[in-house]
């Protein structure tokens, strides 16, 4: 697979209507791809634990003409072996829970809010590889805060995850509404939700 996509147009119209800052952006990586499969799509790096790229995520800015799915992954990426966003949150300071999301812009957006531990499952659902990273990236305090999305394939993965994790982890969910995202909370919300820390259970 050819990584190197040439130039990315981080000002991208959606990136802004995602609410997403210059420095989130270019912290990232991401942007509108000008040229070649990926021209027109959102491309979003992922990098492994060693912070080497190994895949681009596609998302389409918007809905999707013609049926197109919305987020495609590149042939052969199996994305339960990585986790999005690990080598970043592995270099951040052992404070608060590690907050664990289902999607990129979810993982993005609790990154701007201010909590930089913060990894993306890429899905709803919890793999063996991706288990086994978050226990060992959860530290010393072993805390980790399950933020999945208001519908049943998040409220499902969450319980899924949860019962699974809290064998090795002090671990809490956020209960979110029917429609609601991460990223369709304010920051103000969202760090609420983790200062409330893994021994409560958020309403």
């Amino acid at each position: 697979m050819r990584l190197l996509l040439g130039p990315l147009d981080g000002g991208h119209a959606y990136l802004r209507e995602r609410g997403l800052t210059p420095e989130t952006v270019e912290t990232f990586g991401i942007g509108c791809c000008l040229q070649g499969s990926f021209r027109g799509w959102i491309a979003i790096p992922i990098h492994n634990a060693a912070g080497q790229l190994v895949a681009y995520a596609r998302r389409w800015p918007g809905e999707p003409p013609d049926d197109r799915p919305k987020y495609l992954l590149p042939p052969g990426f199996l994305k339960s072996l990585e986790l999005f966003n690990q080598h970043r949150a592995a270099k951040e300071e052992n404070a608060g829970p590690l907050v664990v999301v289902e999607g990129f812009f979810g993982c993005m957006w609790v990154w701007q809010a201010g909590h930089r531990r913060v990894v993306s499952l890429m899905g709803s659902m919890l793999s063996t590889a991706q288990e086994q990273r978050i226990i060992a990236l959860a530290g010393y305090d072993r805390r980790v805060l399950l933020l999945f999305d208001g519908d049943a394939a998040g409220w499902q993965g969450c319980a899924q995850a949860r019962q699974r994790l809290g064998r090795h982890v002090a671990v809490s969910a956020a209960h979110l509404e029917k429609g609601q995202q991460p990223d369709s909370l304010a920051p103000e919300e969202l760090l609420q939700l983790i200062g409330e820390g893994p021994e409560k259970e958020a309403a």
